[in-house]
């Protein structure tokens, strides 16, 4: 701690209180935001729920003695909106309180803020701090942020694997690779995405449901389905159970079975990616889970739409069965290999979780 600023430990605590937002805001993005005056903190708050407060309406609302906040400094690790949306601008808030200073990690890369919030408080007489633990911040954020920039979700692959690179054994047998921990962190993997992508081969031989299945959480994400030829049966779970309404399925196909379909253009058997990433994106889910088998996961890393790698290894060997990834061509020589950066590792109880993120040039 003691290579931190006052500033930057402050901040610390602002992103700690962000990430309690997982799962619940998105589109939005993971906002913490802390008070203090003459040293001492006074508030804090966090943005909960998509829709609900924003994280300095919740800070400045925890403050015991409204005449507390004249004179006092704002942390928050994104800039203050400026723009009336599901709620009124935070910026009008925070100058009306006569809060004297904020500090931001982060410039809000959305159109309708972009620097027009730190623009009103400055012109307002608010001293503005910007790029304390912006690094951070920007991690913290890397999904929102990704989204704004390149107009498509973030996509995460998570395969659950052997030590020698297997997702099942030759005969298809998959149940389980990994112990009940791993598959336990894969329920809060699930609950902290908009939504789970999957392919018809996967609810073909798996006949999954994709659900979060955590004591006390109701929220669900979305399940999209790649099933181009329309193959798939109403009696497959991600049609026919509790959740049915959460399903999004992408066909090329034109079926009159009553399901709502998505189209979708096919080339070679395959769906259009980019064209599934743009209706998605347009449709406020801007972090995706792909949990499917080799042909769409190999698609989503060669065609350039897979951000990040989740691998849970589990310290098992069966020497036959198919590898999560296969390249078509290319890559016959080490050169050629996809490289990727390693982020993280854990234990899940008995078995490894690993995280990469695929380079960008």
């Amino acid at each position: 701690m003691g290579s931190f600023t006052r500033e930057e430990r402050i901040m610390r605590r602002v992103i700690g209180l962000a990430k309690r937002g997982t799962g619940m805001v998105s589109p939005n993005p993971l906002v913490g935001a802390v008070l203090f005056k003459d040293g001492i903190r006074i508030g804090e708050g966090y943005h909960q729920q998509f829709g609900g407060p924003h994280a300095e309406v919740n800070a400045i609302g925890s403050v015991e003695s409204p005449s507390d906040l004249r004179g006092s400094e704002l942390f928050v690790n994104l800039e203050p909106c400026s723009h009336w949306g599901k709620t009124p601008p935070c910026t009008r808030l925070i100058i009306e309180s006569g809060i004297r200073k904020v500090y931001i990690a982060n410039t809000d890369p959305f159109p309708q803020v972009n620097g027009e919030g730190i623009r009103q408080l400055r012109e307002a007489g608010i001293e503005v701090v910007t790029g304390v633990m912006e690094r951070e911040g920007a991690e913290l954020n890397r999904a929102f942020f990704h989204a704004q920039t390149h107009r498509r979700p973030w996509v995460t692959i998570k395969v659950a694997t052997t030590l020698d690179g297997r997702m099942a054994t030759r005969t298809g047998d998959s149940k389980w690779i990994t112990g009940e921990l791993a598959r336990e962190d894969v329920q809060w993997l699930r609950f902290a995405h908009d939504g789970i992508l999957t392919g018809a081969g996967t609810v073909r031989t798996d006949n999954p449901s994709l659900t979060v299945r955590l004591k006390g959480i109701s929220k669900q994400p979305w399940r999209i389905i790649l099933d181009t030829k329309a193959a798939l049966p109403l009696t497959s779970q991600v049609f026919s159970d509790s959740w049915s309404s959460r399903t999004l399925w992408y066909t090329s196909a034109s079926p009159d079975d009553g399901r709502e379909r998505i189209p979708v253009n096919e080339e070679n058997g395959k769906a259009d990616l980019a064209q599934v990433m743009k209706d998605l994106f347009g449709r406020g889910i801007h972090l995706v889970l792909a949990e499917a088998g080799p042909t769409l996961v190999s698609s989503l890393i060669r065609t350039g739409f897979a951000d990040e790698l989740i691998i849970y290894m589990a310290p098992k060997l069966t020497g036959n069965g198919p590898a999560f990834f296969r390249a078509d061509s290319g890559m016959d020589r080490l050169a050629d290999a996809l490289v990727l950066e390693p982020v993280s590792s854990s234990a899940a109880g008995h078995d490894l979780k690993l995280t990469y993120r695929f380079r960008r040039s």
